[in-house]
């Protein structure tokens, strides 16, 4: 499998475990015991394995957070679309 294969193949795994812990069972990470879902290795761990495989660090982690902030962004926008449609309700 080719480097960038891996890295997106990585990648795809760490967006699945950035899912929301409310949506899944959480378990300690199976590498640094943080929680993660569904005990399985966490984010952070395989934005470390992605890092390592790209040879650097700072563009997975700065690759990492970005990922983080759109959810965060995307949940912010979704919370204020279902503010007005509960407002349009009453």
């Amino acid at each position: 499998m080719s480097i960038s294969d891996q890295a997106t193949a990585l990648m795809v795994k760490i967006v699945y475990q950035l899912r929301p812990p409310a949506t899944t069972t959480m378990a300690p990470c199976l590498r640094c015991s943080s929680p993660s879902p569904g005990g399985q290795v966490c984010a952070a761990c395989l934005d470390d394995d992605l890092g390592g495989l790209i040879k650097n660090r700072g563009a997975a982690v700065r690759w990492l957070n970005s990922v983080k902030q759109a959810a965060q962004d995307e949940r912010t926008v979704i919370s204020y679309a279902q503010k007005m449609d509960e407002a349009r309700t009453r």
